[in-house]
């Protein structure tokens, strides 16, 4: 079901980890977010916005490359204009491409199309701090090194950022990820973003919830940091460090769920081959 967020802006929800499809729309264009991920939710994507395209500028911007986020682009290309980061990642969107074909195959989600996703041709990429017409671009890294954070009339679409379900999934560093939490609160005070919607779970809105959105993220890297500086310290493996941690530390004041510690484990090493350097 696709429902009003608030005037011109739109979320779908997924049955796979609570996706979020975000349509905004006005009188200059329809801008749709990473469309996913079964085949009958896009085609249910696809009507709602079929009464507003004519005359309108027809968008499809992409917050980064991982799979879930790249399936629905064949919905939708060429009659939308594809965008995404001037730092897209095309190694991981042909690894998304493989794992969509994978995924589908294992849990016989029907396509349009039959085999490996064909390489997404881009109408546009942008720079880190951007604006087109009434639309600024941010980067984001640390998740994946190609994330693009969109800015319109306050709302932000911050792709696999400040999600409420999943503490900080880092591919790439720890210390970018960092980086792109403290950027954004400066861009988001610049321009005012009072509603920000993530791809996993429910939107922040109002300036209260965005901001505990920041501060359980931030809550959770800072005792990300302190384990894995600690288990350098204290000479341990970092195997140990990352199964005991993954019981011990939370997120929101809950457990690690417990189909996601392994992105818990990952980080810990992604951050164990930052900080390693420094204790040689």
């Amino acid at each position: 079901m696709i429902e009003s967020v608030r005037d011109g802006v739109y979320v779908r929800t997924s049955h796979m980890q609570q996706l979020q499809s975000v349509m905004v729309i006005d009188d200059g264009g329809v801008y749709l977010f990473d469309p996913c991920y079964f085949d009958d939710e896009i085609r249910e994507i696809r009507s709602f916005v079929a009464p507003y395209q004519h005359g309108r500028e027809l968008n499809l911007i992409l917050t980064h490359s991982d799979f879930d986020h790249i399936a629905g682009v064949p919905y939708f290309a060429p009659e939308y204009g594809v965008w995404g980061a001037s730092t897209w990642d095309t190694d991981n969107e042909q690894r998304a491409a493989a794992k969509i074909e994978l995924f589908d195959s294992q849990y016989y989600v029907n396509r349009p199309w039959h085999g490996v996703l064909n390489r997404i041709q881009f109408a546009r990429h942008f720079a880190d701090g951007e604006s087109y017409q009434d639309v600024h671009f941010v980067h984001a890294k640390g998740h994946t090194n190609d994330g693009l954070v969109t800015i319109k009339n306050h709302v932000a679409v911050v792709g696999d950022y400040l999600s409420a379900l999943e503490f900080p999934f880092i591919y790439t560093s720890y210390y970018d990820y960092c980086a792109t939490l403290k950027g954004l609160r400066g861009v988001f005070v610049q321009h005012q973003v009072n509603l920000v919607i993530p791809q996993h779970g429910p939107y922040a809105e109002g300036s209260a919830e965005v901001e505990r959105r920041f501060a359980i993220a931030e809550d959770y890297l800072a005792a990300l940091e302190t384990t894995v500086r600690e288990g350098l310290q204290q000479g341990r493996a970092v195997d140990d460090v990352a199964n005991v941690s993954a019981q011990v530390l939370t997120f929101d004041g809950q457990p690690l769920a417990k189909g996601i510690t392994s992105f818990h484990k990952s980080n810990v090493r992604i951050l164990w081959r930052e900080l390693s350097p420094q204790h040689t």
